[in-house]
């Protein structure tokens, strides 16, 4: 009976047998690396979530910050302005005043350059009374 070829329906039935394993086992196999992927591919999308939250917290922070320093730097801009004017306004006064007293000290170099030419000169005469 060893020489005897195995009967063709039990072939069919190996063969069948085997791919059905073959079958089952390529399944689960993709099945586990499918799984897998999306496993990975929604951890990937949960921490790029994650990060996307953290990066607009961070932008809105930053943008809040910038609102400040752009309000901050208006403030300076126009305490810079108002100081400008105030300086110059003092450079007029102190120009005005300057110009007043040297004025006033015209004045006095006048009235003492006067006061000592009147003091050199000889007495004026005394009038008499005699004569008429």
């Amino acid at each position: 009976m060893s020489d005897q070829f195995p009967h063709p329906q039990s072939r069919l039935v190996t063969w069948l047998k085997a791919n059905l394993v073959a079958t089952v086992g390529l399944s689960i196999t993709i099945a586990v690396s499918v799984g897998g992927g999306v496993w990975q591919v929604s951890r990937w999308i949960t921490i790029s979530e994650n990060q996307i939250a953290l990066n607009q917290a961070d932008v809105t922070r930053a943008t809040a910050d910038i609102r400040v320093l752009k309000e901050d730097i208006v403030s300076l801009d126009r305490r810079a302005n108002e100081l400008t004017t105030r300086m110059i306004e003092l450079h007029t006064a102190s120009d005005a005043a300057d110009a007043t007293l040297k004025s006033r000290l015209d004045t006095i170099d006048a009235l003492t350059k006067f006061s000592n030419e009147r003091a050199l000169q000889p007495p004026l005469p005394t009038p008499s009374q005699g004569r008429r």
